[in-house]
């Protein structure tokens, strides 16, 4: 029986993108039931709702940091709309906080895929908090000075789409690669190409 491999896809966003990061579990599912089946791997969430447990620490961030971050993984999926987060002791926000250890990771030639997204949905007026949405396109504008391609999207079923058919095309580039490697004919540095459409 050959060895399942696993991909774990760490997921930071505040707390008014819900439905993308229920999505996300969702999309990760079904890639494991299709294509994870016939190549043999599987996609795995880290969440903090789903895989942190009670305790304390310097503040809540902290504590997810503690039993989160420092475990390997493979992506980092960063969501935003509308809010930017709460300041942690150590950052602007904790989503900041959880993107700044992706990159980190990034910078130090970790095996680590990047993919920021932001929902260009109408903000409605009980959600508009200027200092906020601010925050968030200084956000965006500092990603793309790092370097990064962020993508966009209209509402969370688009998002749904963007995402199934991102992680698909990375998946499938990876492992054709490795059969066409395999064959003599491939080039190992496909499986780095960027996720984009």
């Amino acid at each position: 029986i050959m060895n399942v491999r696993i991909f774990k896809c760490f997921i930071g966003s505040p707390g008014d993108t819900i439905k993308e990061r229920q999505y996300c579990k969702d999309v990760f599912c079904e890639i494991n039931k299709t294509i994870g089946e016939k190549f043999n791997f599987r996609i795995e969430s880290l969440m903090w709702e789903d895989d942190s447990r009670p305790a304390f620490g310097e503040d809540g961030q902290e504590v997810i940091n503690r039993q989160l971050l420092l475990k390997d993984y493979n992506f980092f999926i960063g969501i935003m709309w509308a809010r930017f987060g709460t300041p942690t002791l150590r950052a602007e926000s904790g989503t900041i906080e959880e993107f700044e250890d992706a990159y980190q990771k990034f910078i130090d030639k970790k095996d680590i895929e990047i993919c920021i997204y932001f929902n260009k949905q109408d903000i409605p007026q009980e959600k508009m908090i200027p200092e906020q949405i601010s925050k968030v396109f200084e956000f965006k504008d500092k990603v793309s000075k790092l370097g990064g391609l962020y993508h966009e999207y209209i509402g969370a079923e688009q998002f749904k789409e963007k995402i199934r058919t991102h992680l698909t095309k990375y998946f499938l580039q990876i492992f054709d690669s490795s059969d066409n490697e395999s064959k003599g004919n491939g080039n190992a540095d496909q499986s780095r190409n960027d996720l984009i459409e």
